[in-house]
């Protein structure tokens, strides 16, 4: 009976990656059963399409094989496609990309990524396997079941010959030819029939013959028995072989004849079956942190020690770097923090982008400013030099201002201006 290893696959990336855990050399025992699904729900595969799963294993030789190709390890049925694991598939240990891809009408409509972990056998081919070791009890198994049934076949060859035994001269020398033998010499003559009764009892007038007569240990009787003997020990050899069959099944299983065995057991919790669901189980906790789609307790040891929760961690740390970051960029560009003025204890605080373009603002318009002052200046000096060189030929006579009136000595003679708020006369010298 194969194990099903169930797994849900988003047919639209999304930037996770599940991941699938086989053992090396699995093959023709364990399907992975994928159910299909985009963000409606369940994706239906078509009607006749091709299912195919691809990819390059770690010693770079690729896989392509699809429900066309080989039915036998890919099928599939409304949303859940089924991969029977097979030799090529499980050959090459460690981490490979696979994706399924769909088909229809000659075009790809749908794919999906996954991890194939592919763990390590643990047994190398050049290995001494212990006597322990599953593999070496079945094959004594095997090899009891041989020699019991060869020697089956050997009692059948000292019974009646006409056997598959090999034996040397077995149709002319077994139980039934001597039998016959001795009917034809006691038919003969009845003076042979001691012979008759040697050959086939080992008797003659119902006393054992010698080890020196020819019939010792040479007739029907002897044969008889010897067949049966070989026969008990044949029948003993099967039980045997059976037996250990059983205990190859327990320690694959855990079960006997598909009864599970005692917890006193030496297998119960230690067979083949036990360690691979246990294996499958310890992956999903240290991947996932769960067990069979429940969470661990506190107390599993892969409680907030797996890989999805250090990628939950790793999430949510770099979100809120993401928003110091945001929020710092718009407190060094704006100082503002949510659109809320930073405070005084903010280092952005009168020392942020939008701050200083304003000091600069400020300091050109003040610097403007004086530029036109100094140039105004300028004009003016270069008004009064002009005026003064102009009246340079005027002197300025006695004069007295009373009443908001001039009075100019009646003595005082030319011409005069007034310019500047003061008043030029022309020397008349």
């Amino acid at each position: 009976m194969a194990t099903i290893q169930t797994y849900d696959l988003n047919i639209k990336p999304n930037g996770e990656c599940v991941v699938v855990r086989v053992s090396q050399w699995d093959s023709g025992n364990r399907i992975l059963r994928f159910n299909l699904f985009d963000d409606v729900g369940a994706f239906s595969i078509p009607s006749g399409a091709t299912v195919e799963i691809r990819g390059t294993k770690n010693d770079g030789k690729g896989i392509a094989v699809s429900n066309v190709s080989n039915p036998e390890s890919v099928a599939y049925s409304g949303s859940q496609v089924n991969i029977t694991t097979f030799k090529q598939l499980t050959a090459i240990e460690g981490e490979q990309e696979f994706k399924l891809s769909i088909s229809s009408s000659g075009s790809v409509i749908a794919s999906a990524r996954f991890i194939l972990y592919v763990d390590a056998d643990t047994l190398s081919d050049d290995t001494d396997i212990s006597d322990s070791e599953i593999p070496a009890i079945i094959a004594l198994a095997e090899e009891q079941l041989r020699q019991a049934t060869q020697q089956a076949q050997l009692s059948k060859s000292y019974a009646q010959g006409h056997s598959e035994s090999g034996r040397t001269g077995e149709d002319t020398d077994n139980a039934k030819y001597y039998k016959e033998l001795a009917q034809t010499a006691s038919e003969a003559s009845e003076g042979f029939s001691e012979d008759s009764e040697a050959w086939a009892t080992g008797k003659r007038n119902n006393v054992d013959v010698p080890s020196t007569d020819a019939t010792y240990q040479n007739n029907a009787a002897y044969y008889a028995g010897v067949a049966e003997g070989e026969a008990i020990d044949a029948a003993s050899s099967a039980s045997s072989a059976v037996s250990h069959e059983r205990e190859a099944e327990a320690w694959a299983k855990g079960t006997k004849n598909g009864v599970e065995v005692e917890s006193t057991a030496p297998q119960y919790h230690d067979n083949a079956k036990y360690w691979n669901d246990k294996t499958n189980s310890d992956g999903e906790a240290w991947t996932r942190g769960s067990r069979g789609g429940v969470d661990v307790p506190s107390t599993d040891e892969t409680y907030h020690n797996n890989a999805k929760y250090f990628s939950e961690q790793a999430d949510a740390i770099g979100e809120a770097w993401n928003q110091q970051t945001n929020s710092d960029g718009e407190a060094w560009t704006k100082g503002t923090r949510g659109g809320t003025p930073v405070t005084s204890t903010d280092p952005t605080y009168e020392n942020n982008a939008k701050y200083w373009s304003n000091q600069s603002r400020d300091h050109a318009t003040a610097s403007e400013a004086s530029r036109q002052a100094a140039r105004l200046s300028e004009q003016n000096a270069k008004a009064s030099e002009d005026i003064l060189a102009f009246y340079a030929d005027f002197v300025i006579p006695h004069f007295i201002i009373s009443n908001n009136r001039l009075y100019i000595s009646d003595t005082a003679q030319g011409e005069f201006i007034i310019a500047n708020n003061r008043l030029y006369i022309k020397n008349a010298s």
